[in-house]
């Protein structure tokens, strides 16, 4: 039997087969060497004849004889085996990369990246987004540059109409208005106002386009045109500027209006935004885009003012009268008298009256009734009053 002489003198121990070889250990570690080979069986962690030497990077256990399984660059506990991680992984075998918004040993700690910026999963600092910079990504690049790391310079903003307001800044003193004439910080693009597009804003949206960048739809009815510009100044009281947006407001076609062109003219209007009145006589009726008028039939003119002209009937007086009247071509429907003479109300042709000049060559009445000889148009013509009363025979005798 062998026994150990613990702690005044090393492990001494004597194998049966070489009872004048004696084995050494360490003897700060408690062990006891092999009854044969008279070697010293070391605990985990640790190696060598007398156990004296640390188990060698990538073993671990008694006498270091297991390998360790750690990734990415992960170190294993001498004693267990057990995977310490390197900053960014975690995992029993660090196997894990860490989670957006973590970072450090076993990922243990917050990022503080602003803007979308990256946190590095090692160390945090933040990879900011192109546009950004600042040690957590919280400022947009200064004036004039853009892009990753703020190192592309932009282009002219200010030609043309390359200038985006931005504010309005109102004083006793007046009004100032606040415009932003730099890039995109991220894109390297010029900020344009509604209405405008490309780099630098020299470019008018389409038809059927309106807004920031041109990109909103117009939806007009009836080949009504979209406002293109989003956003305009004008003066108001001769103080300030007020900032209107329009929003793609639609420019209605004459005739029409609504928010969308939608709605007719009500009759009696026209024009752009049917703001104008018709001037159409005699029933004619209004267009409603330029306002002139549509005469009805037997009238025409301008305003529908004017009758057909003798000889012509219809819509646009454009068909031709038959002769009326009993073979002479006038039939007389009544007769105007007055001091300096007397003319006769004549039908000469279908829907035209006529006031003729004549001549009296005698006139006749009763109680009931009147007649008279007239001279016209070279012809003498026996005419009869109708519905005159004895009322007015003593007024037509005082005319004449």
């Amino acid at each position: 039997m062998y026994f150990l002489d613990w702690p005044n003198n090393p492990i001494q121990k004597k194998s049966s087969h070489q009872s004048d070889i004696y084995c050494t250990c360490d003897r700060l570690i408690k062990c006891t060497c092999h009854h044969v080979y008279g070697r010293c069986p070391c605990p985990s962690g640790y190696t060598g004849r007398n156990c004296e030497e640390p188990c060698p990077e990538g073993t671990f256990g008694p006498d270091c004889s297991m390998n360790c399984t750690c990734h990415n660059e992960g170190q294993c506990n001498a004693t267990d085996g057990n995977c310490i991680c390197k900053a960014g992984w975690k995992g029993k075998k660090c196997e894990d990369p860490c989670p957006e918004g973590t970072f450090g040993p076993d990922c243990a700690m917050n990022c503080t990246c602003l803007n979308e910026g990256v946190c590095n999963a090692t160390d945090g600092k933040c990879m900011c987004r192109d546009g950004w910079t600042g040690i957590e990504c919280e400022k947009p690049c200064p004036g004039g540059f853009f892009g990753r790391g703020c190192n592309e310079t932009c282009p002219d903003c200010r030609n043309g109409e390359g200038i985006l307001v931005i504010g309005l800044i109102l004083s006793k003193k007046g009004a100032r208005i606040i415009t932003l004439e730099t890039c995109h910080h991220v894109y390297g693009r010029c900020p344009c106002p509604s209405g405008y597009k490309g780099r630098d804003c020299t470019e008018i949206c389409p038809p059927g386009h309106f807004g920031q960048g041109c990109l909103q739809e117009c939806d007009c009815k009836n080949d009504g045109e979209c406002e293109r510009v989003y956003g305009r100044f004008h003066r108001t009281l001769a103080l300030f500027l007020e900032y209107r947006y329009l929003y793609g407001k639609c420019i209605c076609q004459d005739g029409w209006r609504g928010e969308k062109c939608e709605v007719p003219c009500p009759e009696g209007t026209y024009g752009p935004d049917c703001a104008m009145n018709c001037t159409c006589r005699n029933e004619g009726v209004c267009n409603a885009s330029d306002g002139k008028c549509v005469c009805q039939d037997g009238w025409t003119g301008n305003e529908c003012e004017k009758p057909c002209p003798r000889g012509f009937f219809g819509r646009g007086c454009g068909q031709t009268c038959t002769e009326c009247g009993n073979g002479e071509g006038i039939l007389v429907i009544g007769l105007v008298l007055w001091r300096r003479g007397a003319r006769i109300i004549t039908l000469g042709f279908l829907d035209f009256f006529e006031m003729l000049p004549v001549r009296l060559n005698w006139m006749h009445w009763d109680e009931n009734c009147c007649s008279a000889q007239l001279d016209a148009l070279g012809r003498e013509l026996l005419f009869v009053f109708p519905d005159i009363d004895h009322h007015t025979v003593p007024a037509v005798r005082n005319i004449l």
